[in-house]
């Protein structure tokens, strides 16, 4: 049986799963918020936390870079 935090988050991963950098932003802050709630923010989670912020802000200069090639030529 999930607890009924676990179904929020589910559910948000699921509706954000589609919407690219913000979801992947979002669903980091997510992570975050429950960690600390829970008082387990220890080092390699805030580095697992760190690397999916990173890797989302690359997606979307990646995603920057491509749109305005794109509205350029």
């Amino acid at each position: 049986m999930k607890t009924h935090d676990q179904i929020d988050i589910l559910m948000f991963y699921t509706v954000l799963y589609d919407t690219g950098v913000s979801g992947d932003l979002f669903l980091c802050t997510v992570f975050i918020s429950l960690l600390s709630t829970f008082h387990i923010l220890n080092t390699t989670l805030s580095f697992i936390v760190q690397t999916c912020v990173e890797q989302s802000f690359q997606k979307g200069m990646e995603n920057e870079k491509r749109h305005s090639y794109i509205v350029n030529t």
